[in-house]
């Protein structure tokens, strides 16, 4: 009866207003949520600078472009040293850029342009991936204010020179047109070519999203062998095009794999690994990051472990790391396990980093509460009634992103920029449970179709 009477108040009066003049409606509210994005990334970056990381990789970028090779000082080690510390990919994007002489304010100031352009499209497309999941109206419209109002999409991460803002966005999109697929509509060959560029893009600025779109053509390639065996399939475009991905993923990360065999002597992606895997498993920061720099207590911690640490090039110190990590692991079983569960209870804590500019400091937001409260309160009534929902293929799908950063969470620590590559799934989880227990409709071709009608009603 809850769910029920909480469905019939999410129909008030206005919502036939808002139908009745929904272009003009969602171009205001866009326009005004654009205007409200500005005004956060004036108040961050009004000077329009690299984030740390991106400073470092464009400084280590402009050295090789003098003939210092892919290196820069490092103030742990306390020398000059080559670096493949991050993903090459923006270090050779922004060795590209000076090479062009083009001053570092305009890169930072187009790279907004284009992150408010991807926040737009990630609004669109999340209430059009919401509508082919036949949720109710009210239920869709609700959902997309929040996703364009969602603290770190607006401003604490959202407001941010951060790739990030670029490539969340085309999650959205990438999964709007797999979720297609999942439904049983067919996909063309131009949409299977911007995917392979899309998620291709994805993967080689923010490897950290390799483990999503892995499991997530994991999944695919599931739905696809179900498909033939139930379904008596014979179309093999999904076949093609997960082998065609395999392909363009690893064709863009080759130059990035030559180039660190010539500076360590192995073919790796990054020397990141270790570094991080650290920082979740020892017991100082107790699953936590902290910042790397001379004279913390991380630190006086490594160089106890590893005497001989700032002689070491940067690859074989990221594997020493992480052989410390590892031997911290092994003994301390016990106290690992509660880091897990703490960095599962933190990854789900309704907190967002705030800008630079604002308090430096971790605050609980409403908005969040609300969201994380109605995921759960749907995974756990859809467990209790309707266990079917939680193995939907819809489901399935939707639910790598978040199933990927949590885990990688787990594995190094939690981080907002990682959770925020899930948070529009939150959403369409959470809501998607949401509409299913109001309506009271398990999640089959037939009820699709019960559904569909009924939203054109």
């Amino acid at each position: 009866m809850l769910c029920v009477s909480l469905g019939n108040s999410f129909q008030p009066v206005y919502l036939a207003l808002i139908m009745k003049n929904r272009k003009v409606t969602i171009i205001i509210f866009l326009v005004l949520c654009v205007l409200l994005k500005v005004y956060f990334i004036a108040k961050d970056n009004p000077e329009l600078k690299f984030n740390t990381d991106d400073q470092r990789n464009y400084d280590i970028a402009q050295n090789h472009v003098l003939g210092k090779g892919y290196g820069i000082y490092d103030i742990m080690a306390h020398r000059y040293r080559l670096s493949a510390f991050h993903t090459s990919s923006t270090v050779f994007l922004y060795e590209f850029l000076i090479k062009q002489q083009i001053p570092q304010k305009s890169i930072v100031f187009t790279f907004y342009i284009l992150s408010t352009l991807f926040y737009i499209l990630a609004v669109i497309y999340l209430y059009r991936l919401l509508t082919l999941l036949q949720i109710s109206s009210a239920l869709v419209y609700a959902a997309t204010i929040l996703f364009a109002l969602y603290p770190s999409v607006m401003y604490s991460v959202g407001a941010k020179h951060q790739m990030e803002n670029i490539v969340m966005p085309l999650h959205i999109i990438n999964f709007y047109f797999l979720l297609q697929y999942v439904k049983g509509r067919s996909i063309t060959i131009p949409v299977y070519i911007f995917l392979l560029i899309s998620i291709t893009f994805c993967c080689f600025f923010k490897s950290q999203v390799l483990l999503l779109y892995f499991i997530t053509g994991c999944v695919l390639l599931f739905l696809f062998v179900k498909k033939r065996i139930k379904e008596k399939q014979t179309n093999n475009a999904m076949l093609y095009f997960l082998l065609a991905l395999i392909l363009f993923i690893s064709i863009a990360f080759t130059p990035v794999l030559i180039k660190n065999k010539q500076l360590f002597g192995a073919y790796i992606i990054s020397t990141q690994a270790g570094f991080e895997l650290l920082h979740g498993h020892n017991g100082i920061n107790k699953g936590n990051w902290t910042m790397s720099v001379p004279g913390t207590p991380l630190d006086r911690y490594v160089h106890e472990k590893i005497p001989n640490i700032e002689t070491l090039d940067e690859y074989t110190e990221s594997k020493a790391r992480a052989q410390l990590a590892r031997e911290w692991i092994k003994d301390n079983p016990g106290t690992e396990i509660k880091y897990i569960f703490k960095k599962m209870a933190r990854y789900f804590m309704p907190e967002h980093a705030q800008p630079l500019t604002m308090k430096a400091t971790f605050k609980y937001h409403p908005l969040t509460i609300l969201l994380h409260g109605v995921f759960f309160f749907g995974l756990i009534v859809s467990f209790i009634k309707n266990r079917k929902f939680l193995f939907a293929d819809e489901m399935l799908l939707l639910m790598m992103p978040v199933i990927a950063t949590l885990a990688l969470s787990v594995i190094f620590f939690f981080d907002f920029k990682l959770r925020y590559h899930a948070e529009p799934f939150i959403i369409i989880v959470a809501v998607f449970g949401l509409d299913r227990c109001i309506r009271k409709y398990p999640i089959t071709s037939s009820t699709n179709s019960i559904l569909a009608r009924q939203n054109r009603h």
